[in-house]
């Protein structure tokens, strides 16, 4: 069985110090190629466009791994692209720019990898002598790469390209041309922010950071709505609350739960080493390097978004890794208890050791860890049910949840802890050899917080995505599409305007062929979930992470 246990970096990623670029084979070549730019390229449609259905697709991604002689080792490595679909009266047309970071700068000024990334190594200043080199790796700290190649924020009228490191740029969504730099994310001088940000029904624009230290410690920063206006929003992000790290080391956090009254925030066993990223920042290591995933645990802490209290009581659920928190909202039943529903894509172990470039770009080394993967990567929609009303009179190993029907569970134990077990949203005969679904999208503005019942979501029998699924919560009925030789990228659910179904929309992803350079932009039927139409655009383009619909009036 294919299983990593304590060092996996080391174990999957091979020689990460050395730049050499792996054997190149038809695997995912053409979804890890590097991207070409384009500006307002006609696309041609086939099908209905929703007349309704005017705005742009606004996606982030890594898409460029090759500079000069040396290649990134990572699939999150890769610099940063940004793309735009804009439909506007049943045309679309295709834009794309990489991002003017400055690493991007840097990088391509010395036609080289000099600032590394998340499992690539930084390398000393090529124009160094040996010992000013020699001197620089030994004591000089390695340079924070600023690549926002994640994902994609709006702040009122402005736009942000983001990742889960402390820096944010500016871009001009018409052009898709690089503005200013944010860096540090708020007064707090944050290592880590959550690349899945929470708009809040106020207005406020709300977020996850982490400071390191003796005691690592996470923050909840916002951008308040009465600064939506200002000309720079982001700058005016402000720390809510504090709250230390349960460990010495700090939880690896990608995104976090928002319903009406709480955030919900998952301490997970996927963690930063303090003394190994601080050491490997003196010795030049990658960050990721500096990850383990021994602890056996998942907390879960519930904090009030108005007050800024956290809850006392621990909850507590058997280790898994999740990236992405689906939606979270409130239940109030017939006896009067009070639960948090909070729904997350989740996985036993981490499948951050998975994505490598020599395991993606070699089509042997890929189908042998596909052939051989263990259940414990298998991802899967998960629901946890977390009591709020825990007092001295709660029964001791009773299941406190009383939810009709659900089959998560909850019980405090004679220490005072909650045990949670999660409830799978899928059906029990869901086939193994789908390895994960992932990239979760719901109808966002009407149903974030609020019970909801439908799931868009990436699926495949692959590494990477090869087909989407639409999930009813309720139910478990799963529709798909699916088409030959084809990957899809993350679904954004459109609702269609002045629509009173859940459903009642579209849902968009960008679809990339591994034979050519054909993309398109897929728009299916939010409830029947099939196709209505398609933009084509012959293209160059990688992989595509995370994005937005903006409406255009």
């Amino acid at each position: 069985m294919f299983a990593i246990q304590r060092r996996p970096f080391f174990a999957v990623f091979r020689n990460f110090n050395k730049m050499s670029a792996p054997s190149k084979t038809k695997s995912y070549v053409k979804l890890l190629q590097k991207a070409e730019e384009r500006a307002n390229a006609e696309c041609v449609v086939t099908g209905c466009i929703p007349e309704w259905l005017n705005g742009d697709v606004l996606r982030n991604g890594p898409a460029e791994f090759d500079i000069g002689p040396d290649t990134f080792k990572h699939w999150f490595d890769g610099h940063a692209l940004l793309h735009k679909f804009s439909m506007f009266e049943g045309k679309v047309t295709y834009s794309s720019k990489f991002l003017r970071s400055g690493t991007y700068k840097t990088n391509h000024e010395n036609s080289r990898i000099i600032i590394g990334e998340f499992g690539t190594a930084s390398r000393p200043d090529p124009c160094k002598n040996m010992f000013s080199r020699f001197f620089t790796n030994f004591v000089e700290i390695a340079p924070r790469s600023d690549n926002a190649n994640v994902s994609v924020a709006q702040l009122g009228e402005a736009y942000y390209a983001i990742t889960d490191g402390p820096t944010a740029y500016g871009f001009d969504p018409e052009t898709l041309e690089t503005k200013n730099l944010i860096t540090d994310c708020g007064p707090a001088n944050m290592t880590v922010t959550a690349a899945h940000p929470h708009y809040d029904r106020n207005g406020d624009y709300l977020n996850l950071g982490t400071t390191f230290g003796r005691t690592p410690h996470y923050h909840v920063i916002k951008v308040p709505a009465a600064k939506m206006t200002s000309p720079d929003p982001m700058n005016e992000l402000e720390v809510f609350m504090k709250f230390p790290s349960t460990t010495s080391n700090a939880s690896y956090h990608h995104s976090f739960g928002l319903s009406e009254n709480w955030i919900i925030f998952h301490e997970q066993p996927f963690s930063f080493s303090t003394p190994k990223l601080l050491i490997g920042l003196k010795l030049w290591n990658p960050i990721l390097s500096s990850f383990y995933e021994d602890k056996q645990t998942i907390s879960f802490h519930i904090i009030n978004k108005t007050t800024g209290e956290k809850i006392a009581t621990k909850y507590e659920a058997r280790g898994m890794f999740c990236f992405h928190h689906i939606n979270a909202y409130e239940t109030k039943e017939n006896d009067g208890k009070r639960f948090i529903v909070v729904d997350m894509c989740g996985s036993d172990r981490s499948l951050v050791w998975l994505l490598g470039l020599d395991t993606l770009l070699d089509e042997e080394a890929h189908d042998k860890v596909v052939s051989n993967l263990d259940e414990k990567y298998l991802t899967r929609p998960r629901r946890i049910v977390i009591p709020l009303d825990i007092s001295s009179d709660t029964p001791n190993d009773t299941n406190l949840v009383t939810i009709p029907g659900c089959k998560a569970t909850a019980m405090l134990n004679k220490s005072g802890v909650v045990s949670l077990t999660y409830e799978l949203l899928v059906p029990d005969d869901f086939p193994n050899t789908e390895l994960g679904i992932e990239l979760p999208r719901i109808n966002y503005d009407g149903y974030n917080g609020r019970e909801y019942k439908f799931i868009y979501a990436i699926s495949s029998e692959y590494i990477l995505p090869s087909h989407l699924v639409k999930i009813n919560v309720e139910t478990k009925e799963i529709k798909y599409w699916k088409e030959k030789d084809k990957y899809t990228s993350e679904p954004i659910f459109v609702p269609r305007p002045g629509s009173q179904d859940e459903d009642d929309g579209v849902v968009l992803s960008t679809v990339i062929s591994p034979t050519d350079d054909k993309t398109f932009l897929l728009i299916l039927d939010g409830q029947s979930f099939k196709e209505i139409a398609r933009a084509e655009i012959e293209t160059k383009m990688s992989y595509p992470l995370h994005g937005l619909f903006s409406k255009r009036d």
